[in-house]
């Protein structure tokens, strides 16, 4: 797909530097308002409020596209061919066929539960992260891979450029939420952020970006993540 003019203006530098450092910041400040690590009802809250930070940002980005009277082709925003929805679908059944073995004990699990880190959750908080991926991961892949790279390739001229600086910045947002070795783990994100971002650049489209994604995360929710048993965490509480 051919880009719009490669001339930028102030305004166009700012929005990108807001969709590239607001989430980054907002990584940073995270972890002095709630525990990251804890899951249940606070981790689904965590995954609202990023949620609820992307959503200017999105706004912004699609203002930015507009104002220079571009389509929102530009930035991966396309009609969903029946394919892309087909495998949206498959990628819901499968989240829910595995949250109802986890909710029934016919599956423990990917992992033991000293292993898992992706936190203790309930049924439903396990079916409400697997919704709140839908917006969450679209709009963190508009501004990543839509806007961003769209952006940078105009500043750098390069598509290669692009899709590095825009993983690189991908990599830091995530700086507060990994476990691990910390520099293993910023590459490990870093690289997903260059494959995610070879594919967008081939497809010019954020459906099959953000299906890979979501289902990556939905997979976290609930394939690696503790399970708690409704009645057992309504009794103690």
């Amino acid at each position: 797909m051919k880009l719009g003019s490669n001339t930028l203006d102030g305004v166009d530098l700012v929005v990108l530097a807001a969709v590239l450092a607001v989430p980054f910041l907002f990584a940073l400040a995270l972890p002095r308002l709630a525990d990251t690590t804890s899951g249940g009802s606070e981790g689904v809250a965590i995954i609202a409020a990023v949620t609820l930070m992307e959503v200017p940002l999105a706004l912004l980005a699609v203002w930015a596209v507009r104002r220079r009277g571009e389509p929102l082709s530009v930035i991966g925003i396309v009609r969903p061919s029946p394919m892309w929805i087909c495998a949206a679908l498959v990628v819901l059944a499968g989240a829910a066929w595995l949250t109802w073995q986890r909710h029934t004990g016919a599956w423990a699990g990917a992992v033991s539960a000293s292993g898992a880190g992706g936190g203790a959750y309930t049924t439903p908080q396990r079916i409400a992260l697997v919704a709140l991926g839908v917006p969450q991961i679209y709009l963190q892949e508009l501004l990543y891979r839509g806007f961003a790279i769209a952006w940078l390739e105009r500043i750098t001229g390069s598509v290669v450029a692009a899709v590095v600086i825009s993983a690189a910045a991908f990599a830091i947002a995530h700086i507060t939420s990994l476990g691990g070795n910390l520099a293993v783990s910023l590459l490990a994100v870093f690289i997903t952020g260059v494959v995610l971002g070879i594919l967008y650049t081939t497809t010019r489209d954020l459906m099959p970006v953000f299906l890979i994604h979501w289902a990556w995360v939905a997979w976290l929710a609930v394939g690696l993540s503790t399970h708690v048993d409704q009645r057992a965490a309504i009794v103690s509480s």
